[in-house]
């Protein structure tokens, strides 16, 4: 059972399913900035793609049409500062490993 962290609010972002990108891209933005906005008014969030690998079974109990994808989740809630989840360790790329300027100068 997918339970987004025991999050009050669990909000799905769709698109409809075609070849090219342009929907894709277009519900990606408007996700991360659902994010931003959610954050700009002290709530928490996090993405999670495993809606994605999980949408059929999402898409059959929410009786959601075939003509849409699942793009990803997002689980809002209250943050909780000394939740364990908040601990979890990542290890980050520096940026300046991933990324080539070109015509800026530094």
């Amino acid at each position: 059972m997918l339970r987004f962290f025991d999050a009050p609010v669990a909000v799905l972002f769709l698109h409809y399913a075609r070849e090219e990108d342009a929907y894709k891209q277009g519900t990606a933005a408007a996700l991360q900035n659902f994010l931003l906005a959610a954050h700009a008014r002290g709530l928490g969030t996090c993405w999670l793609g495993v809606v994605a690998i999980c949408q059929e079974d999402i898409k059959s109990l929410l009786e959601i049409p075939n003509d849409k994808t699942l793009l990803g989740g997002v689980a809002v809630g209250i943050p909780v500062k000394d939740s364990t989840l908040n601990t979890f360790e990542r290890s980050r790329i520096p940026v300046d490993k991933l990324t080539t300027w070109y015509g800026y100068d530094r």
